[in-house]
């Protein structure tokens, strides 16, 4: 679709696959696991801990 000076238009779909999956984006991927990954061993964690308390 274009506007009507002519200039192209895109929805939220296009612009992310005009933009791509960049360096940046892994970045932000793998920071994102290493918090997934520590809440998840904090929380096998305290099941263990917790009946001892």
């Amino acid at each position: 679709m274009y506007m009507a000076d002519g200039t192209p238009t895109y929805n939220v779909d296009e612009a992310l696959l005009a933009l791509g999956f960049g360096k940046f984006q892994y970045y932000v991927l793998g920071y994102a696991a290493m918090g997934w990954v520590s809440e998840a061993m904090e929380m096998m964690l305290l099941s263990f801990i917790g009946p001892a308390v």
